[in-house]
């Protein structure tokens, strides 16, 4: 057994541990992670020891494929010793659960992945929603923005696609380009089949591009107007969360949409030589899903692209010509670029290292505390049951923490304060409630996920508050967090989110043919990048009822004191390493051990008020407002429409900030932060256990209620001798019926989430109730016959309908998970027709559900809308 050089790890036996073996040695560097490479290691030197096979296990239970002898390890470093902890535990043979979680897990079965005698890779989904249309996405492995618009304005045959239907577009992230088309199956001018049209643009669009020098002056004057567009606040604070986050690698450096210095430069020759060392077919994924066949969809693709020529080192090959020399060396798909090695939040310290540091980002337009705790661990490719499992269980902590900071709420009266969270049970979607809490605090939400896109999985903890009220949030984060690391969940806790994650996988299972292609291809992209098996959703919900019941307190909570060390207990990083290794904290930690925080970063306003309020409170600052006439055919940047000029005013204007009479700095140091973080002193008992009941009302006490008040149909204008049909309104299918006791009920059936319903009560009140004031005829008799035209009111006119038309764009996301992709500029207003479009279809239904009725009978204040 050859050991890592620098390391001398010898095995002893010792007394205060039965069964225990202590590894020690001075070592230059670490031994290694606490991963399968690890416990190998050491298994294979206690093997040679003892003259016998010994196989690692992992975590708490081994992964056992039969009988024999296994190691469990732990490991700290003290100062510059490396202690490892390992125990020998003797296993007559596999256990039901030990093989269920070794078991691989089923792939989708109608997925097709394939590679063509060119090296392009192509994957294959049918999916029958929205029907008779398809999603086709050509995936390059390689970045460059400016290449990307180049390439894909400069095609003729994506120009023939406009007015059939379809919809081209393209975007560039950290590492990939991707080049999509949204179709239907039939071209709706020539009566043809749609995909080999897309496919032949897209094989043109990637590997046959013309780069004629007029288009590329014109997409670099597109490029820079669409850096200029992004650069607001928003951005801003998402590039310094990316860039701490990824401090070490090139991730934090090198944005999508690429260095406008560079952009500037870059001649034809220089764009032209990276297309041809990044695009090439073994270096690209197709990947069609859609209302189509398999079999033929593969026979098109290959029709397409099988034509291309496999890219060699080299110069290439002239055909015709016989050689005698070596056979030509393929080129192979690129590894990962750029170059990204992580520096992972777990495993014992390195000499020398200390709690990561916090840094600060201040702006004066930045109109909140909000401070983000980060902890980068390695991607876990999601291809046994076991993965599963754990899954299941990372769903369940982060559920129950966020349930336990909302329960830190209280119902106020006004004044009060908009409180977004972030929840799994929301199915990510955001919730605004008008509560307050004491402390006083906007928002605490934990997001642990991972990120194909960028190599690494992510655990957040994210802490937004007022400016004055920071100190007091970020305790509120820390109790709770170390609330749950110190006593983990209660049983209740258990039961009832596990019970919740199957009730919606069961509801997705449901679901499996209703879920949009472009939702569905997203899904597969994503895991395929992030080595996920692709699963179906009905096999998945099989799969996690399977292993959720297997799930016990002990396990959860021993992941839960690995995960959320990173940001429990910031600054007692090697107090904690020290603890795991304790032979009697042998079951209180996962596989990982401890984990820490690898970044912290604070985003704070500079300046407030005397009241501790952000000076720009209510500011909007919106770069290219008036960009609708620079929008070309297709819902693209026209260049030639573009004034340059104008937006790098607007950018500037960010910079330069006026600070009002009576403003304060917002001053906060690193240090403070650190010392409210690390602050152990903050009452953290265990929670007690709520049991809820089964029911809210008994069956009994609602047999008595039905015998009491007989409930019956009547017909819908109160006529209880009448006969009762059911009104079923023709255009919409509502079916409109009323109760004997006055309410009215309005339904309809539809398919669109099978086993789920959505209930809305409307209840009098609101517009209802207003009257009808003289002083409204009053004010209205004057607007008519004394209009007052005052400069400064018409200019706040303008602002609040730009600002009705195009709303400002918020974080749909935790910030860490915001997707930085530079796009092919398009679809600029799809907020605005999306909201236009619901609020279209809502009225209608509305009116057919209350018969025409006054609109301030059935239209909440624009004020309360969520």
């Amino acid at each position: 057994m050859k050991t890592p050089a620098a390391c001398n790890v010898e095995m002893v036996r010792t007394d205060f541990f039965p069964g225990a073996w202590v590894g020690h040695g001075h070592c230059e560097r670490l031994l290694g992670r606490l991963t399968l490479i690890s416990l190998r290691l050491l298994a294979t030197t206690a093997s040679a020891a003892f003259g016998t096979t010994i196989r690692p296990g992992a975590g708490n239970r081994a992964l056992k494929r039969g009988g024999g002898q296994y190691i469990h390890a732990g490991a700290y470093r003290r100062g510059s010793t490396l202690v490892v902890c390992a125990t020998l535990a003797g296993i007559e043979g596999s256990t039901a659960l030990e093989t269920l979680l070794d078991t691989e897990i089923d792939p989708e079965a109608n997925l097709v992945k394939g590679v063509l005698e060119n090296g392009l890779r192509y994957v294959i989904l049918p999916n029958k929603l929205p029907p008779k249309r398809f999603e086709a996405h050509l995936e390059i492995h390689g970045v460059a923005h400016f290449v990307e618009h180049v390439t894909f304005l400069g095609s003729k045959k994506r120009e023939s696609l406009l007015g059939t239907g379809a919809r081209a577009n393209a975007y560039t992230d950290f590492h990939h380009t991707v080049f999509h088309v949204h179709a239907p199956v039939v071209n709706s001018v020539t009566g043809q089949q749609m995909l080999p049209q897309v496919l032949e643009a897209l094989e043109e669009i990637a590997f046959k591009p013309e780069f004629l020098g007029s288009r590329i002056e014109k997409e670099r004057k597109a490029v820079i107007a669409e850096a200029q567009m992004m650069n607001t606040i928003e951005y801003r604070v998402d590039c310094q969360l990316l860039q701490y986050l990824h401090e070490e690698n090139n991730l934090g450096y090198r944005f999508p949409i690429g260095l406008m210095e560079q952009v500037k430069a870059w001649e034809h020759d220089r764009l032209k030589d990276f297309w041809k060392k990044w695009y090439f077919p073994a270096n690209a994924t197709l990947f069609v899903v859609g209302d189509l066949d398999r079999d033929t969809t593969h026979e098109l693709i290959n029709k397409a692209f099988g034509k291309l020529p496999a890219a060699v080192e080299g110069p290439p090959i002239k055909r015709g010509k016989e050689s005698n020399g070596p056979p030509p060396v393929l080129k192979k798909k690129h590894e990962v670029r750029p170059p990204v090695v992580h520096n992972h939040g777990f495993g014992p310290l390195a000499p020398g290292e200390g709690p990561a540091k916090i840094s600060i980002f201040r702006h004066p337009l930045l109109q909140h505390y909000m401070l983000s705790i980060f902890c980068k661990l390695p991607v876990q490719p999601m291809t046994t049951m076991g993965h599963m499992r754990q899954l299941i269980m990372t769903r369940i902590i982060v559920s129950v923490f966020q349930f336990r900071v909302n329960a830190r709420y209280v119902e106020a009266d006004p004044p009060f304060m908009s409180v977004s969270m972030w929840t799994f049970l929301a199915r990510g979607e955001r919730t605004v409630q008008y509560v307050e809490a004491d402390p006083p605090f906007m928002s605490i939400s934990m997001d642990i996920s991972d990120s194909g896109r960028e190599g690494c999985s992510v655990s957040a903890l994210t802490i937004t508050s007022a400016p004055p009220d920071w100190k007091g949030a970020t305790s509120v984060a820390m109790q709770e967090v170390r609330r749950m690391q110190r006593h983990g969940l209660t049983k209740g806790e258990l039961d009832r989110y596990r019970t919740a994650i199957l009730r919606d996988s069961s509801l997705l299972a449901e679901q499996a043919n209703k879920i949009p292609s472009l939702d569905t291809l997203n899904f597969v992209m994503e895991s395929i990048a992030s080595g996920h098996t692709v699963m179906g959703h009905k096999d998945s919900h099989v799969a996690m009822k399977s292993v959720a019941e297997t799930i016990t307190l002990e396990d959860i909570n021993a992941l839960a004191s690995s995960m959320l060390t990173f940001s429990s207990d910031y600054g007692n990083e090697a107090a904690m390493l020290k603890e795991a290794a304790d032979p009697a904290n042998v079951n209180a930690f996962s596989y990982l051990g401890p984990t820490r925080a690898t970044s912290l970063i604070a985003c704070i306003p500079a300046y407030i008020d005397e009241t501790g309020a952000s000076i720009t409170e209510g500011a909007n600052v919106r770069l290219g407002a008036n960009m609708s006439a620079a929008m070309g055919a297709g819902g693209h940047l026209d260049a030639d429409a573009l004034d340059l000029e104008q937006l790098e005013r607007e950018a500037a204007a960010l910079d330069e900030f006026d600070v009002p009479e009576g403003a304060m700095r917002f001053d906060i140091s690193a240090a403070e932060i650190a010392e409210v973080l690390s602050d152990q002193s903050l009452d953290v008992h265990a929670p007690t256990d709520v049991e809820l009941p089964e029911v809210l009302i008994a069956p009994e006490e609602i047999d008595a209620l039905v015998e009491e008040r007989k409930p019956a149909f009547v017909a819908l204008n109160g006529d209880e001798s009448a006969p009762v049909p059911p009104r079923v309104e023709t255009y919409s299918q509502v079916v409109q019926r009323r109760l004997s006791n006055g309410i009215r009920i309005n339904y309809r059936k539809t398919d669109n989430e099978p086993n789920g319903c959505l209930l809305r009560i409307i209840c009098n009140g609101g517009r209802a109730s207003e009257k009808m004031e003289t002083a409204m005829f009053q004010m209205l008799h004057l607007f008519l016959e004394s209009p007052v035209w005052d400069e400064a009111a018409t200019e706040r006119g303008k602002q609040a309908f730009v600002a009705a038309s195009n709303p400002t764009p918020r974080l749909s996301q935790p910030p860490h998970r915001q997707r930085s992709v530079c796009t092919v500029w398009g679809a600029c207003t799809s907020e605005s027709v999306g909201k236009s479009l619901e609020r279209a279809t809502s009225d209608r239904i509305m009116s057919t559900m209350m018969g025409g009725l006054e609109r301030r009978f059935r239209e909440p204040p624009r004020r309360w809308r969520l």
